[in-house]
């Protein structure tokens, strides 16, 4: 069988093919994170050593398109930054200018600064939100 020019070959060895690949580049965000608050609740009935606490914050598509990204909440004790807990991941759709309230709710061990902070898929950050039980 002849060859022709827009014929795929396979490669020698494990037969995959011999295409060149290019990069996708990933896909920037435009959520904006503003409105971050945390507080420390009530005791947990019963406990002495559990308190509830409450995260919120505002989310807002910035960009001029239409946008879907997976959001994480994240919770670090301030002794062990390096291990932070994921706490909530939800997938976001926001037109443009559109906003939403991410929130959460949960308890922790009392005696310790918390923090608190949303990243998302396309490299969006918001600030960090901290208090001490």
């Amino acid at each position: 069988m002849k060859q022709s020019p827009n014929d795929i070959l396979l490669s020698e060895g494990l037969n995959e093919l011999n295409v060149e690949l290019s990069p996708i580049a990933p896909e920037v965000s435009h959520f904006a994170y503003t409105n971050l608050q945390c507080w420390a609740g009530g005791m947990v009935p019963g406990s002495t050593r559990f308190r509830y606490f409450g995260f919120s914050c505002t989310i807002t598509n910035t960009g001029s398109s239409s946008e879907e990204h997976k959001v994480t909440l994240f919770m670090y004790r301030t002794d062990y930054p390096a291990y932070p807990d994921n706490l909530k991941e939800e997938v976001i759709t926001l037109a443009p200018g559109q906003s939403t309230t991410l929130s959460f709710s949960q308890y922790i061990i009392i005696g310790f600064t918390w923090c608190f902070h949303v990243v998302d898929d396309g490299s969006g950050k918001s600030a960090e939100c901290c208090f001490s039980t």
